[in-house]
């Protein structure tokens, strides 16, 4: 299955990141859609039910940011929109209309207060803890998970971890190059040139008997709110491994077998949380008051009632609640 914020409809089209005629030629093409971020946030509109839709610029829009030499905007790549239809193909002038249109993503932080009159009644989705973005449509919502990540570990990471000195973009924004030629990042392939993805483990377990499955909340969470566990991988992890060592520490439940669910895209600012559903092979909770405020087992009656009232339960587009959805979908002598 394919979660919220995966639903990305852009062909990425890495061929083209160092393509430097072809980038700029889309760059000028009055048929690229350009969307406007501050501090990783897009700017959107309501629509006239209250739903934000992404702005969508074109170069002609914003060329005055553009083309302003004095000051350089980071500007992303996003990929080209999918369009492989007879008519399209027939009809098209050119390799870059044939290929779809480009999309880019601008960081437009530093000037975020100046754009009023850009698009009327406009705003920059912030807030809510990142939340606010699963308010996106979600072919949208994809485009502007990706774009995120993106500009977020730009802002982050402007200097090189090598050797601490100036990178700039490069690849067209998958890369950060140093400008030091004698750093080691120049020489080979480094890991540390490239944009940052966190694997986190999201997990479901179930109790040996099959009929409950283990929740528990932070203290940062609304009152009675219970969710998944989760916690980030280590280096020279397996995915299983992560699974059953983040539920033991957090609740001192030792988890047996482990199986891969599904994974979403999470960006908060570059996460990837891994789903999966694990087997316990005990029952005694003792919760590290460190990770957690609380933890319970819950029977599947208790978690339909939670369902109800979302104040108390993930939020539907969150790999969490699909997690919980798939369980109470299972036998109990799984």
């Amino acid at each position: 299955m394919v979660n919220f914020f995966g639903h990305n409809p852009l062909d990425r089209s890495a061929h083209r990141r160092t393509n430097k005629e072809w980038l700029t030629s889309a760059m000028k093409d009055p048929k690229s859609v350009f969307l406007l971020f501050a501090d990783a946030y897009p700017l959107v509109t309501n629509d006239n039910k209250g739903r934000p839709h992404l702005c969508q610029f074109h170069s002609t829009d914003i060329s005055y940011m553009l083309d302003d030499a004095d000051n350089p905007r980071v500007v992303v790549f996003l990929g080209v929109s999918k369009d492989d239809t007879t008519e399209s193909k027939a009809t098209a002038e050119s390799e870059l209309e044939l290929g779809g249109h480009p999309w880019f993503a601008v960081d437009v932080t530093d000037i975020q207060d100046k754009l009023d009159d850009l698009r009327p009644g406009s705003e920059f989705l912030a807030g809510g803890g990142g939340m606010r973005l699963m308010m996106l449509e979600e072919k949208e919502a994809g485009i502007a998970a990706q774009a995120r990540s993106l500009l977020d570990w730009h802002a982050r990471y402007k200097y090189c971890p090598s050797c601490g000195n100036l990178t700039r973009l490069g690849e067209s924004g998958y890369k950060r190059v140093c400008d030091s030629k004698e750093c080691t990042s120049n020489k080979g392939i480094r890991n540390t040139s490239y944009p940052r993805l966190d694997p986190v483990v999201i997990m479901l377990t179930v109790s040996p008997g099959g009929d409950k499955c283990l929740l528990g909340r932070q203290k940062s969470w609304p009152p009675g709110m219970y969710s998944c566990l989760a916690g980030f991988m280590e280096p020279g992890e397996t995915i299983e491994d992560a699974v059953r060592r983040e539920v033991i520490e957090e609740s001192g439940i030792k988890v047996g077998r482990v199986l891969y669910h599904s994974n979403q895209p999470w960006p908060r600012p570059s996460t990837l949380m891994i789903g999966c559903i694990g087997f316990a092979i005990s029952e005694q909770i003792k919760v590290d008051k460190d990770e957690l405020e609380d933890a319970q087992w819950f029977t599947r009656q208790r978690v339909l009632e939670m369902m109800d009232s979302l104040k108390h339960f993930p939020p539907h587009k969150a790999i969490a609640f699909q997690l919980i959805k798939s369980w109470l979908g299972m036998s109990a002598s799984l």
